[in-house]
């Protein structure tokens, strides 16, 4: 097991955790992001959060092409 892949899987786990932390207001679109191999499936409330959805899949992928060399 790779230790490095631990603390960057804990690490999103914070940084969403954290996100949802300050996003309690009145105000919140939400989303879900879904990775079945290569292809991400992408659920949102409105345009911003499918936007914002589409670059966290692409920083994903990124992620792991980096992490898989």
């Amino acid at each position: 097991m790779d230790i490095s892949r631990l603390f960057v899987g804990l690490a999103f786990v914070i940084l969403g955790l954290s996100l949802m932390n300050l996003s309690i207001h009145g105000n919140v679109s939400y989303g879900a992001l879904i990775l079945l191999g290569p292809f991400p499936v992408l659920l949102a409330s409105d345009l911003g959060a499918a936007i914002f959805l589409t670059l966290l899949a692409s920083i994903f992928l990124i992620l792991a092409l980096m992490l898989r060399w």
